[in-house]
């Protein structure tokens, strides 16, 4: 960057030079030789001052630490300690450069953009220095899901999950977007960062915070978990901060939620009385193949490591929010089939498009509240098995199951369509 302003400095003072030289002494255009020099010192030279102005300029403001000069609350977003919020997650997690991460996942904006971008990024400019800017930024037309797939198309874990996406025919034509379908929808929301905890490790975080009015806090609220733990290694409290260290390194809340409450993946709250740890570590060690299509990837980790990280899921006790609002009625409990069921429901991570407890997790999959009145056990049996052509464009994969699991299943999902649809 110093040789780009070197030149850029030569290059002006050559220019200036020049330009006083044939002010003063005007008769030396007279001449050919005269005539050349003045083309170059009053065009040729000014002309590649601003070129390389510009290419200087376009470099700078590549950086990060140029946009959150001025954005800074989305800046401050980036350390936001929630893998939900995409470009804190894709920030902290080296997904994207940290030091071009505004850029990579804005390339379309402004000056990177079109004729029409370039002319409504310089509007904005001006307006910001002539009258009052508006406090929330609007991408206009929203987001590109082109600039998502640029990276995760032809990845594997994107490959993997394609069969409980949206078509991807959608998503190239941006007729559903990747960030407010139901599937991503936690972005920068700079309101909020006021009241969030902040990541602080990282050299990013050091490098950055000059481009921040002040740095990213870092101190978390009292009781949170965090920082140095004088617990004994061996004692409770320092397995399950193990076990929430390798469950946050793994990114497994990214598709299971923060401490296990759900997202795209199903919710692990009801593991523990599902599964023994003995049984979960095999699970975890050798997925099934169901839970492989979704996305999950085998884990090979040291015992030590694998224990607390067991310890640590199977403590998700009680309900999330989300399946709390999904759960069936008070006073209307499972009977043993319909257990059978839910069981069944979880293997087959139907909550994944679904939702915990039957709720919509994405937009191509529908709620199962009232299943039950729209279908017969009979009908319903034969959607899993058949799906329509509707469905299947959403994601739904033809359900292979032995005749009980199949009647176990159907059970469930009338059990819960029916309860879910008496909620209040």
């Amino acid at each position: 960057m110093f040789g780009s302003t070197g030149i850029l400095i030569a290059l002006i003072v050559v220019t200036i030079v020049l330009a006083a030289v044939f002010l003063v002494r005007s008769s030396i255009t007279v001449g050919a030789t005269g005539k050349i020099l003045a083309f170059v010192g009053l065009c040729v030279l000014p002309a590649l001052c601003i070129g390389t102005g510009m290419s200087f300029q376009n470099q700078r403001s590549e950086q990060t630490r140029f946009c959150i000069s001025c954005h800074k609350r989305h800046g401050k977003s980036l350390y936001l300690l929630n893998p939900k919020y995409i470009p804190a997650h894709h920030f902290q997690d080296h997904l994207v450069p940290p030091d071009k991460a505004c850029y990579t996942c804005h390339t379309d904006y402004a000056i990177f953009g079109s004729l029409k971008d370039k002319v409504r990024g310089l509007w904005s400019f001006y307006m910001q220095y002539v009258s009052t800017s508006t406090k929330t930024n609007q991408i206009p037309g929203g987001y590109s899901n082109l600039l998502c797939l640029q990276c995760h198309a032809g990845t594997r874990d994107f490959e993997e999950n394609l069969a409980h996406m949206p078509p991807l025919a959608s998503l190239t034509t941006n007729r559903i977007s990747c960030i407010s379908s139901g599937c991503h929808d936690m972005v920068h929301n700079v309101s909020e960062v006021a009241h969030m905890k902040m990541w602080t490790g990282g050299v990013a975080s050091t490098s950055l915070a000059s481009g921040l009015s002040s740095p990213a806090p870092a101190t978390a609220k009292p009781g949170a978990t965090g920082g140095a733990s004088k617990a004994p290694p061996g004692s409770s409290s320092a397995t399950a901060a193990r076990g929430k260290g390798i469950f946050d390194s793994h990114r497994c809340s990214g598709c299971h939620g923060t401490s296990g409450g759900g997202g795209s993946g199903p919710a692990l709250t009801h593991i523990s009385s599902q599964y023994p740890p003995d049984k979960l570590t095999v699970l975890l060690k050798a997925p099934t193949a169901r839970m492989k299509a979704a996305g999950m990837v085998p884990l090979t980790l040291k015992a030590a490591d694998m224990k607390a990280l067991v310890s640590y899921v199977t403590s998700f006790g009680g309900t999330s929010a989300t399946s709390a609002a999904a759960s069936p009625a008070a006073g209307a409990p499972m009977n043993k089939l319909e257990s059978k069921g839910e069981l069944i429901f979880n293997a087959n991570v139907c909550a994944m498009c679904h939702g915990t407890g039957g709720v919509a997790g994405t937009a191509a999959a529908p709620a199962l509240a009232g299943t039950g009145r729209n279908f017969t056990p009979a009908t319903l049996t034969t959607l899993l098995q058949h799906p329509t052509a509707l469905m299947t464009r959403g994601g739904m994969p033809a359900v292979s199951l032995g005749g009980d699991d199949l009647k176990a299943l159907v059970a469930y999902v009338i059990y819960i369509s029916a309860s879910k649809s008496n909620h209040p």
